[in-house]
């Protein structure tokens, strides 16, 4: 009995220095500054310039003259679409019954 205690504790002891090096290797041992540091400092630290004055009025403006812009180019198709008549399908399915509209 004390000779298997002995392999089962030898065994532990080499799975527990196996785990514990490979955790510790994943572990970086030099301090390093990348990209998740700066994330992970105060946001106060990161100084970054603006490009410009957000003007929001100046962009309404500009997405309504695009908006006519394509709204004339869609104005053919759209007619073409809404002059067709609706026809629904011969069958609809609601709750595993069949109806005929």
């Amino acid at each position: 009995m004390r000779n298997a205690n002995r392999k089962l504790f030898a065994l532990g002891a080499m799975l527990g220095g196996t785990g514990l090096s490979i955790a510790l290797a994943s572990v970086p041992h030099h301090p390093t500054f990348n990209e998740e540091t700066a994330i992970s400092q105060a946001l106060s630290e990161i100084h970054i310039q603006k490009e410009h004055a957000p003007n929001f009025d100046g962009d309404i403006q500009r997405l309504s003259n695009l908006e006519v812009r394509y709204h004339d180019r869609l104005r053919k198709p759209m007619q073409r679409v809404s002059k067709q008549s609706y026809q629904p399908s011969s069958r609809v399915k609601v709750n595993s019954k069949t109806y005929r509209p």
